[in-house]
């Protein structure tokens, strides 16, 4: 009889362990998905971060106001989520969800010329309208997330041919 005993002990002791080891392998699982699910958070934020940006920049491509010999702009001064800097463009209020409130501040600094090449094979005097020259421009855009004030700053390249009226680099 005090065999039997000692056989039960030993299987509560081994059936203990192998509860402790499967309650630890489960706690690390658990640990690992909430550590993927903040992940995939972070880069979701990032691709729709990165999208108001195209958005905002597109919004500045589509008219020519902003490459003109005086660009359109205003002097903004950032003060959300306790960033504090100055720049001098257009602010666009990003709304991705329709929900009636702002998701996504983006603002896009006035475009800098960083570069002309001469367009071969045109005549030098075409018309007002079309310029001999490519011009080069980056455009920046910056945008804070309203809900979690992270920052996501996107440069786009664009060559555009420019008329006579329009700024040169």
């Amino acid at each position: 009889m005090n065999h039997l005993y000692k056989q039960s002990a030993g299987a509560l002791i081994i059936s203990l362990i192998m509860l402790l080891v499967i309650t630890l392998l489960v706690t690390s699982a658990i640990r690992s998905s909430n550590s993927n699910l903040i992940i995939v958070g972070n880069m979701q934020m990032q691709v729709e971060a990165t999208a108001a940006a195209e958005q905002a920049i597109n919004q500045v491509l589509s008219s020519s106001a902003h490459f003109a010999n005086s660009p359109s702009g205003s002097t903004y001064t950032i003060n959300q989520c306790g960033l504090n800097y100055t720049i001098y463009g257009n602010q666009v209020l990003i709304d991705n969800n329709n929900d009636g409130s702002t998701d996504y501040w983006v603002y896009v600094n006035v475009p800098k010329c960083i570069g002309m090449i001469p367009i071969g094979g045109t005549s030098a005097t075409i018309s007002n309208l079309l310029s001999t020259n490519d011009t080069y421009w980056d455009i920046e855009a910056t945008v804070i997330d309203a809900r979690t004030c992270a920052v996501v700053t996107l440069h786009q390249g664009v060559k555009i041919r420019l008329g006579l009226t329009f700024w040169a680099c």
